[in-house]
């Protein structure tokens, strides 16, 4: 997972750092509208307030009260821990369609004491003409000297870096994160579809497993390897319920192997997950980039599904249009959300 660590300097640069998702996978908790994150609050009442305005926003904008939830951010009141999530792209949105939010959020920055990285990374990514020229003029002021590299920064590549959500190219759960603010903000039909299309992704596990079972025709495996094939695809079948049927060389299981591996219905499963990277070998790069991406976009679907039903109508809609392996987990989706609203 790829986090904005704000606050984070080196060499007066504000640093973004990766943070592996096979670390996460292993304590992997279900929040409620972020694809790979845990509470980001510490005050519960606080935290479910800020989380309804959130997830509603699209449904009745707000800048106003936006604002004061930056101010309480800001000022300490609402405790969010800004290393671990993508809430700076939230205000960034509304910022790009307010510009009302933007000046506020240029006298925020002027008076902040604690938070000057954060709203300049907000201004940098959402500001215009006028918020160019006001940081320009920041630049003078000797209590932010240590911001000047950031500051001048910002300046030479001034809207070059902006985040866009939707033209951006999925390859990190981090991705999925904006896509799911990207929607908050402005309910876009388009930002589900993106993310619904992670689970079009190839089955990794399944044509590795195939690979290796292609291989058994060879006379060396035969003479040498085939006991030992045969324990392994039986740790397969007892640990995570995947059928090797060696001599027609083909994975029985119809389902998407890769989310099949790590999860449990429509939930991340630690075992599994410590059991599969066991068994497969898989690398860092296989999980973060692509097996734990899907196993992200299948989680974050069905929870959100089951709170939102514009992401379920749309979830529905597109079992119609998509077909395979796509298709059935969409289903499954459906289902859980469907079956959990009955309970």
């Amino acid at each position: 997972m790829l986090s904005c660590r704000f606050g984070s300097r080196n060499n007066d640069k504000i640093s973004f750092e990766v943070q592996p998702l096979s670390k996460i996978l292993p304590r992997y908790v279900l929040p409620n509208i972020y694809s790979n994150k845990a509470s980001i609050m510490q005050d519960e009442y606080q935290a479910s307030e800020f989380e309804s305005f959130l997830r509603n926003y699209y449904k009745s904008p707000q800048p106003e009260q936006a604002l004061r939830y930056l101010v309480d951010i800001t000022e300490s009141r609402l405790a969010v821990d800004l290393e671990v999530t993508d809430v700076w792209y939230f205000f960034a949105r509304i910022a790009r369609e307010d510009q009302g939010f933007l000046r506020s959020c240029e006298k925020l920055f002027h008076s902040s004491c604690d938070f000057q990285d954060f709203l300049l990374y907000l201004l940098g990514q959402a500001g215009d003409k006028e918020t160019k020229l006001f940081l320009a003029g920041e630049l003078a002021r000797e209590d932010l000297q240590e911001l000047r590299s950031a500051i001048m920064r910002e300046l030479r590549g001034w809207a070059e870096n902006r985040v866009d959500a939707l033209s951006r190219c999925v390859r990190l759960s981090a991705d999925l994160d904006l896509l799911w603010m990207e929607y908050v903000v402005s309910g876009s039909r388009d930002a589900i579809i993106r993310i619904i299309d992670v689970l079009e992704w190839d089955d990794l596990i399944r044509r590795k497993l195939q690979i290796m079972m292609r291989s058994t025709d060879s006379w060396f495996f035969r003479r040498y390897q085939q006991t030992r094939f045969t324990k392994f695809a039986n740790e397969l079948h007892e640990y995570l319920g995947v059928r090797c049927d060696v001599h027609r060389q083909n994975v029985d299981n119809p389902e998407d192997l890769d989310t099949h591996c790590i999860m449990t219905g429509t939930h991340i499963d630690a075992e599994r997950s410590a059991s599969a990277r066991r068994l497969l070998t898989l690398s860092h790069a296989e999980i973060e980039q692509h097996i734990g991406v899907k196993a992200a976009a299948k989680w974050s679907l069905a929870a959100n599904a089951l709170q939102d039903e514009a992401i379920l109508e749309i979830c529905q809609t597109e079992a119609t249009r998509r077909t395979g392996r796509c298709r059935d987990s969409l289903f499954e989706i459906i289902a859980s959300s469907l079956l959990h609203g009955l309970i």
